[in-house]
């Protein structure tokens, strides 16, 4: 029986973005109908937040010391929005049904400014978070509590976490990045050539360019992928059309060669990295910003996924970033990680 999935998500960055996308992706390949709420005007706000805090190194240093505590001021705010525009745009999804109507959310301030009652009414087939990061936020541990919401997550660590506060979570194999090939197999050859991805809100110009003149000289194939161009040797391309255009034509990239080096922050990229070092990926983080990558950069740590912290202000840029290249992983599966699909998972076989 064909179901009717509602998969939402705040337009802040890439990471929520890609992941709604590639959730929605693996519902419609098993047959079921997705509506997709890509939410605008919750996200203006949050964008430029998320892009002061990640070009300023004061600021960054400001949310990662106290992110949880900003997050419980602005949910109220960034939910009261969310609500305005699905009413606006999806009222026909939070009208009472006795459809079996499912609500996917990534990221959990959209949900702010709704009762388990109102939800519970307007899906009565299932409601879902999915945890694109290690761990969910502390303040999505609440609001799932309150709105009695099911936590879809990745890895183990997640799963004991939430099972200890009293959660029934749904473990998953990687929907990253899952939702944008059509299996595992589908995996290239790792290629000789280093990816940065920087966060969707953007990079320090300092750092940016300190990174763009150490690939340089060192002569290794690169790509840096920033929010509107991709950068390469003597190169810069524009990053056209809407985001899921270019959210895909960067997961196409690094599915189709898997680079020997992935440089970026300690975000979702530390799921897709989980994945890409079945061909041998290395992840070289970027300083984390906020307390959940702090939690993804020490997971990835202990499952051996990842090379030593790299700092773009660091005098040995060019030498750490070589030695890092050539401290290459063998090609394994990652332990830790769920391996039902979240099709499975949220009974849409």
């Amino acid at each position: 029986m064909e179901k009717l999935v509602f998969v939402s998500t705040s337009l802040v960055g890439e990471g929520n973005p890609a992941t709604a996308l590639a959730v929605g992706n693996l519902i419609e390949k098993a047959g079921h109908a997705v509506e997709r709420g890509l939410l605008n005007l919750s996200a203006i706000p949050a964008r430029l937040f998320h892009r002061s805090m990640r070009t300023s190194r004061h600021l960054g240093q400001e949310y990662t010391d106290h992110s949880e505590g900003l997050r419980r001021l602005a949910i109220p705010v960034l939910g009261a929005l969310s609500k305005i525009e699905h009413s606006l745009r999806f009222r026909q999804m939070f009208t009472p049904t006795k459809s079996p109507r499912m609500l996917v959310a990534v990221q959990e301030h959209q949900l702010g400014g709704y009762s388990e009652e109102k939800l519970k009414k307007s899906f009565p087939g299932g409601r879902f978070l999915v945890i694109p990061d290690v761990e969910p936020k502390d303040s999505a541990v609440k609001l799932m509590r309150d709105l009695g919401i099911t936590p879809i997550v990745w890895n183990e660590q997640a799963q004991v976490r939430l099972t200890d506060l009293g959660f029934d979570p749904k473990l998953v194999a990687p929907f990253l990045p899952k939702g944008f090939m059509n299996g595992y197999s589908d995996l290239g050859p790792l290629s000789p050539r280093i990816v940065v991805k920087t966060s969707g809100s953007g990079i320090s110009p300092i750092h940016r360019d300190n990174l763009r003149q150490a690939l340089d000289v060192l002569g290794i194939e690169y790509k840096i992928y920033l929010p509107g161009e991709v950068l390469s040797q003597g190169q810069k391309v524009k990053r056209v059309g809407p985001l899921s255009k270019r959210i895909s034509e960067f997961y196409d990239d690094i599915v189709s060669q898997p680079p020997t080096l992935l440089i970026s922050p300690p975000s979702e990229m530390i799921q897709v990295g989980s994945v890409l070092l079945q061909r041998g990926t290395s992840l070289c983080p970027l300083p984390p910003n906020g307390a959940h990558e702090r939690v993804n950069l020490e997971w990835a740590e202990r499952m051996g996924l990842c090379q030593k912290l790299l700092n773009p202000d660091d005098n040995m840029l060019i030498s750490r970033i070589s030695h890092q290249f050539g401290a290459s992983k063998s090609p394994r599966i990652c332990d830790g990680i769920g391996t039902t699909s979240i099709v499975e998972a949220l009974g849409l076989r």
